[in-house]
């Protein structure tokens, strides 16, 4: 049980890691917004990420997210889980 409790621990902590590094790129840079570009947004569409992607700070940020999540990142931590719950059915006989 102690494995399963630190897995999720591990995977609590990158949450929130994530969404403190977001906090603290996001929220400076759209106080930084026209209404014009606060308009764009939300009507979406490519020209958003002309808006995103001028701004240092966030095009440095969407650097580092993509390595916080991996494309198998929550598999692996599903298959940690997996295995503890594996070994401690195994150990106490509840198959």
């Amino acid at each position: 049980m102690t494995e399963i409790y630190e897995v999720l621990d591990g995977f609590k902590a990158t949450m929130n890691g994530y969404y403190d590094m977001k906090d603290q790129v996001m929220t400076p840079f759209n106080l930084t917004l026209t209404d014009e570009q606060m308009h764009c947004l939300y009507e979406g569409g490519y020209e958003v990420w002309d808006i995103y992607l001028s701004n240092i700070s966030v095009r440095n940020f969407v650097r580092v997210a993509h390595r916080y999540f991996t494309p198998d990142y929550i598999e692996r931590v599903g298959k940690r889980i997996d295995r503890a719950i594996q070994a401690i059915e195994e150990k106490y006989h509840l198959e």
